[in-house]
């Protein structure tokens, strides 16, 4: 790339060199070719001028429109900063409220203060009448019971006697007696599962009207099978009647 001005100017004449030779080939090729290719390039400067003006117009156009587009932004916002400014001095002239309190007379604070001390000694004075009562009451009720009179009098709260209570009418449900442990389920399913290992009895039982097996929890019919007694050969022949062979 070139840098200094000599290097720019030879670069520059370069260019201008090859353009001339590309002019030249075409001016001869358009001398040795036909009048229809002759016409057509003639009519190619006037064709670069109309679209160079075309693009001349576009870009006054875009010009002025972007100008307009501009000038209303700059309108709007100063009438917006106008408006604030209005704003404000329409707040900034409202009257102010006044921040200070009138003054308490000091009749007034006389006055309550007496009010204030006159209950508090009324209040002093109802307590002590009521401590006064409560303390007479209760040795006179110490007397009576000392010398015995409080059996025959009326009054006392220790001589009444409360009314006995009359027996209930209501009538109670009876309840179903419950079942001793001998006749609940876990001994009814102990007992059939005892007799089924043994080789006694059936694999099912029944409690209260229901049919339930005899098997543990996690315990499959193939497992309770071959704990029962004498049941490993009747086991088998169930597996060898099942795949069809023989024991």
């Amino acid at each position: 790339m070139a840098t200094t001005r000599k290097e720019r100017e030879e670069t520059r004449k370069a260019a201008a060199k090859v353009r001339e030779q590309d002019k030249d080939k075409l001016e001869k090729r358009i001398r040795g070719a036909g009048p229809k290719i002759k016409k057509w390039a003639k009519g190619i400067p006037s064709k670069i001028k109309a679209a160079d003006e075309r693009q001349k117009a576009g870009r006054e156009d875009l010009a002025k429109r972007r100008k307009a587009k501009s000038n209303q932004v700059k309108a709007e916002r100063i009438a917006k900063e106008e408006s604030e400014k209005s704003k404000k001095v329409a707040k900034t002239d409202k009257p102010k409220k006044s921040t200070t309190k009138p003054k308490k007379t000091t009749t007034a604070n006389k006055t309550t203060k007496t009010s204030a001390k006159s209950s508090v000694a009324a209040k002093k004075k109802a307590r002590e009448q009521k401590v006064a009562s409560k303390t007479k009451a209760r040795e006179g009720s110490t007397r009576k019971f000392a010398t015995g009179q409080w059996r025959s009098s009326g009054s006392s709260t220790v001589a009444k006697k409360k009314p006995a209570k009359k027996a209930s009418t209501k009538k109670v449900a009876a309840t179903a007696p419950k079942p001793s442990k001998g006749d609940g389920f876990g001994a009814a399913f102990k007992k059939a599962r005892k007799s089924y290992l043994g080789g006694k009895g059936p694999k099912n039982f029944e409690w209260r009207g229901k049919q339930y097996h005899t098997r543990w929890k996690d315990e499959s019919p193939s497992q309770q099978l071959a704990k029962r007694k004498g049941s490993a050969e009747d086991y088998q022949r169930q597996v060898a009647r099942k795949y069809g062979g023989k024991v």
